[in-house]
């Protein structure tokens, strides 16, 4: 898949139903971190240089599955999204009748 900027990007891991948090870390949650455009591959770049072991002894998929634990990579997607507008509306109107009621 090629990422583009007008783009984002989220990890799923399918068997939880949750997306994958920010860090080099193994953790899911409900919202997730979403990356825009080619910064999902940046993020799972950071891993060849993350852990115990030097980079030339696991390759990138060993280096994340080590980090992440029981979320196995076999088990995510990556899910491609677009933001479009969908409704526009005047600031101040939106100020005036969505917040100050609230």
């Amino acid at each position: 898949m090629k990422t583009s900027n007008d783009k984002f990007y989220l990890i799923q891991h399918l068997p939880s139903g949750t997306f994958k948090a920010e860090g080099q870390n193994g953790k899911f949650s409900r919202f997730g971190k979403i990356w825009r455009g080619g910064r999902v591959k940046a993020f799972l770049r950071q891993f060849r240089n993350y852990g115990y072991r030097r980079p030339e002894e696991l390759t990138l998929m060993e280096k994340i599955q080590e980090q992440w634990g029981d979320a196995s990579i076999h088990n995510c997607e990556i899910i491609e999204c677009e933001l479009r507008p969908i409704r526009r509306k005047n600031l101040a109107d939106f100020i005036r009748e969505d917040m100050e009621a609230d």
